[in-house]
């Protein structure tokens, strides 16, 4: 699952969920492993907490806000059940990749 990340950017960028529930930010051909920290759904736009994995992101929290109208409609359909499956088994996805 793939989804634009507004008009606002200065770069195209894509948001991914990869397998267990591994978010990334794809840009210029690298990637940022992201992590979801809270989410506020609203009727046209999801708004994103992820804590920044990357090398010297320091800890800091990205937000993302991501319009309905920006998508189509079944990456829309997409993103929310995402979300809300990993809202609802917030410690799923990083007790798996713990060994």
């Amino acid at each position: 699952m793939a989804a634009a990340l507004g008009r606002a950017q200065p770069a195209e960028a894509a948001l991914t969920l990869e397998g267990a529930g591994r978010w990334a930010i794809r840009q210029g051909g690298g990637a940022r492993p992201l992590r979801l920290l809270r989410a506020w759904p609203a009727f046209a736009w999801v708004t994103l907490r992820f804590q920044d994995d990357a090398a010297g992101a320091r800890g800091k929290p990205l937000e993302l806000t991501i319009w309905k109208a920006g998508l189509e409609e079944e990456q829309w359909r997409e993103l929310r059940r995402c979300v809300a499956a990993q809202h609802a088994m917030p410690e799923r996805s990083h007790n798996k990749e713990k060994p």
